[in-house]
């Protein structure tokens, strides 16, 4: 007897009961929820219909249903399963027989089945493996169910993260936002998955936008009611991850702000930092960081101080307590207020003081830092060119090169000093004439090191300083290399003729001396096309040099020759290296390149911007700003030189 007999056969012998049974499923709509089986993935995307699906009456008994989860044809199981899942009987009785088809040879039941067991109970650790290896991305249909099973399950199916991730670039929309979806729900740090929600949600139309937009609000949401969880590690853990996602957490806003009071003080700067990320104004945030800058909140004092750097200008009414940090017994929270005050004020001279007695420090990694603080202050700040030339002879390599390579960045860029603060002078000014005389007279002092003080203030006062040719001519062959560099700066500073200065420059490139080196490679790369015979000697060090050193020698000789591939491609690589060292000064020496490598620069630059590492991504941020406004400079001068 046929299967539809057997089944006339069972109804003709149903009692009352099992009949008001039946019209109940028919009435919540069960062959509905079959049918849309073949129309639509979980989530909304459309996928072909598999063939015709029969629609058989409720079964009477479990046997019935057993026997069609047994069925040869797919449909049949897969109608079956949705039985199961609507009847919802106890799990020890389905489960056995939904594990019978985790291997079954059609995907879709396979999935389905797998579905409906972790959704009755089978353990986590047997339907998460089965659904890892469903995550098919070639098939839409069954990946993106996988995937939402495993964002059901969520921290418990963390093994099935790498797979996730991988589903993130295929060229699926569906595939990729559910994955992100799923991946976001194991780990809701993850920035290559909320990325992939944020371009749905920004570029998506229609079903995919509107799954993109709703899956990041659910994220958030969720997090958002973590920060008033009574545990503060939770709380910190949420404000942390709303971080992370940035400005797509606006709607967590009013519970961030909540939390600008919270008992835990770790938590009130992490909710902070979430709450400027995602875009609420600076005036809030100032306040309660500016409260958390005194001795006794030592455990949060540098992550406050961070953060007022980070928000820049806006910041200017914390400066006076920062000022007060300066004063701290601890070195770490001395340096990083003065890299703040800088951030918020390029010509502080109590920040640039304190940098600048950092440079004498005998840990490297002190004048490492200081060395990258005055970055931020080396557009506006002569003083902070002043301090950097003389980092670049500091004896360690890595020093040497982030004092170069900071330095680079005031190039071609115009200094711009709009905000005023009426305690700090302002440090940017023309020399007096007796000033520079006073230099020029210097540069036949019998201390070298005075000649060399005098020559990089002559080089920093520009075409002021024209007088000081001849004197810096005279002297281009000083007997202390260090001086004799810094003369042949200062002469191309003022005069910019390469004729006399490359020579002289190449020759002490030949030298290879440690507190000579960057320094002249500095200037060959400011000198650009017409030292293009420093190339061979640049390329013999580059072979030679360790990894700080090349990302300075490569530049120097893109400068020189912006067509050189392999020098572009060693500052590439260097964002992917494991030392956030080597990304962070790779990022900023990419922002020095010929603008003629722009595009390929910027592409690069995207890897930074995920970078893990905090000041990685901000350097990432800063550098294609500076591209920009050298970009923007650039058109000016040739719109200005058109005839």
């Amino acid at each position: 007897m046929d299967r539809m007999g057997r089944f006339r056969d069972a109804r003709q012998g149903t009692t009352f009961r099992s009949q008001v049974f039946r019209g109940a499923l028919v009435g919540v709509g069960l062959c509905g929820v079959i049918g849309s089986l073949a129309g639509t993935t979980a989530g909304g995307g459309r996928v072909m219909p598999r063939g015709p699906i029969r629609v058989v009456a409720t079964p009477l008994n479990f046997s019935n249903l057993s026997q069609m989860l047994k069925d040869p044809s797919p449909a049949t199981r897969l109608e079956a399963i949705k039985y199961v899942e609507v009847l919802n009987r106890p799990g020890r009785e389905v489960i056995p027989a939904l594990v019978r088809l985790f291997e079954d040879p059609d995907l879709v039941v396979r999935v389905h089945a797998v579905r409906v067991a972790v959704r009755v109970g089978v353990p986590i650790q047997q339907g998460v493996p089965v659904a890892k290896q469903l995550l098919v991305p070639n098939n839409t249909e069954v990946c993106c169910l996988a995937a939402q099973i495993l964002g059901d399950v969520g921290p418990a199916a963390q093994d099935a993260l790498p797979q996730l991730c991988a589903c993130l670039t295929t060229s699926s929309v569906w595939v990729q936002l559910h994955a992100a979806r799923a991946v976001l729900r194991i780990d809701a740090s993850n920035r290559e998955a909320l990325d992939v929600l944020r371009r749905g949600s920004e570029n998506e139309r229609g079903d995919s936008h509107e799954f993109a937009a709703t899956a990041l609000n659910e994220i958030v949401g969720a997090l958002a009611k973590n920060l008033r969880n009574d545990n503060p590690e939770v709380r910190l853990a949420a404000a942390s991850r709303l971080e992370q996602i940035g400005n797509t957490a606006t709607i967590a806003g009013p519970a961030l702000l909540e939390r600008f009071t919270d008992s835990d003080l770790r938590v009130r700067v992490q909710a902070a930092r979430a709450a400027f990320r995602a875009g609420m104004p600076a005036h809030q945030i100032v306040d309660v960081m500016t409260s958390l800058l005194e001795p006794q909140y030592h455990d949060v004092l540098r992550p406050a101080i961070v953060l007022l750097g980070e928000i820049g200008p806006d910041a200017g009414s914390a400066l006076s307590k920062l000022h007060g940090c300066l004063k701290d017994p601890s070195l770490a929270v001395r340096l990083y207020a003065a890299e703040a005050a800088l951030r918020i004020y390029p010509h502080d001279r109590l920040a640039l003081a304190e940098l600048q007695a950092a440079l004498s420090h005998h840990q490297v990694d002190v004048r490492y830092f200081a060395v990258n603080s005055l970055g931020a202050s080396v557009t506006d700040s002569d003083l902070a060119v002043y301090i950097l030339q003389n980092a670049t002879s500091d004896p360690h390599p890595k020093v040497a090169a982030a004092a170069a390579l900071q330095l680079s960045r005031a190039h071609d860029l115009i200094r711009d000093d709009q905000f005023h603060s009426p305690v700090i002078e302002v440090d940017n000014r023309e020399p007096a004439s007796g000033e520079i005389d006073a230099w020029i007279s210097d540069l036949s002092a019998e201390s070298s090191e005075t000649r060399r003080l005098a020559s990089i203030r002559l080089g920093i006062a520009g075409k002021e300083a024209r007088r000081a040719v001849p004197k810096l001519i005279e002297h281009l062959h000083d007997p202390d290399i260090l001086a004799r560099m810094c003369i042949a700066e200062a002469l191309w500073e003022i005069d910019s003729s390469s004729y006399p200065v490359a020579p002289v420059l190449i020759e002490i490139l030949a030298l290879n001396r440690a507190d000579s080196r960057m320094g002249a490679a500095n200037v060959l790369g400011r000198i650009g096309r017409d030292a293009a015979g420093a190339v061979p000697a640049l390329t013999r060090l580059l072979k030679d040099s360790r990894s700080f050193d090349r990302l300075l020698l490569a530049v120097t000789i893109l400068r020189i020759d912006p067509a050189n591939d392999s020098a572009l491609s060693l500052l590439t690589h260097g964002l992917q290296s494991s030392s956030a060292d080597v990304r962070y000064l790779s990022t900023v020496a990419l922002g020095i390149v010929p603008l003629s490598r722009k595009l390929v620069v910027e592409e690069s630059l995207c890897a930074a911007i995920q970078d893990s590492n905090a000041r990685v991504r901000d350097a990432a941020y800063e550098t294609l700003s500076q591209l920009q406004v050298r970009n923007a400079l650039s058109r000016a001068a040739e719109a200005r030189l058109a005839p």
